[in-house]
């Protein structure tokens, strides 16, 4: 809920964000054409890759004058892929390498502290917090950096998974507002998208004191 009103507080701050990603986007989709790689697979591969995601994905695709209903189901699936490996393999994987490896150590420490900082709607409102921290498509939030809070705050896996899923869901409709009729209006949405899980969570809140 936080990062939805640090979005809305800092203006242009998201929209800075899809701007950069989207220019690394298209680097690496020019490297990918030359190389022979169809579109399709270009716009999926890039929503699989962290910083990018879908704020790197979309631009591309609308950028190739792809049908932008496609765009959107590449780039959510192509966002989905990380999600699973990272919940089921990441406590694997830092265990692995800190057994070996002193600078890894420090590498992982830092970035599981980086996590922590991020983690903080997701502590207090869980389910939902996770969603909307992957919802926003704001700087340092999305897919990747969710669900290695969802593991570093020890969620279960199918909670994560679905969280991280209609967050990602979400992400891609604001991002296709970016990207096809400007800020303000992807805001807007954003805003109601906000009021309609806020009371969805508070009316679970209340069945539950019941």
């Amino acid at each position: 809920s936080s990062n939805l009103l640090a979005y809305a507080a800092a203006g242009g701050a998201a929209e800075s964000s899809s701007i950069g990603a989207s220019a690394l986007g298209l680097r690496i989709a020019d490297y990918l054409r030359s190389s022979r790689w169809p579109d399709e697979a270009i716009v999926f591969a890039l929503a699989t890759l962290p910083v990018l995601e879908l704020r790197g994905a979309i631009p591309v695709g609308y950028w190739m004058r792809l049908n932008p209903l496609l765009v959107y189901c590449l780039s959510v699936a192509g966002n989905m892929i990380p999600v699973p490996l990272v919940l089921l393999y990441m406590e694997q994987l830092t265990t692995f390498l800190t057994a070996r490896s002193s600078s890894a150590r420090k590498v992982l420490d830092s970035i599981y502290k980086h996590t922590r900082r991020k983690a903080g709607p997701i502590q207090e409102f869980k389910w939902l917090g996770l969603m909307l921290f992957v919802a926003v498509p704001f700087p340092g939030t999305g897919a990747w950096t969710g669900a290695m809070a969802s593991v570093v705050l020890g969620m279960p896996f199918w909670s994560s998974f679905w969280a991280n899923f209609f967050g990602v869901a979400i992400a891609g409709i604001l991002v296709n507002l970016l990207v096809s009729v400007g800020f303000n209006t992807a805001l807007l949405v954003g805003a109601v998208l906000f009021a309609a899980s806020t009371f969805m969570w508070s009316f679970l809140r209340f069945l539950g004191r019941s």
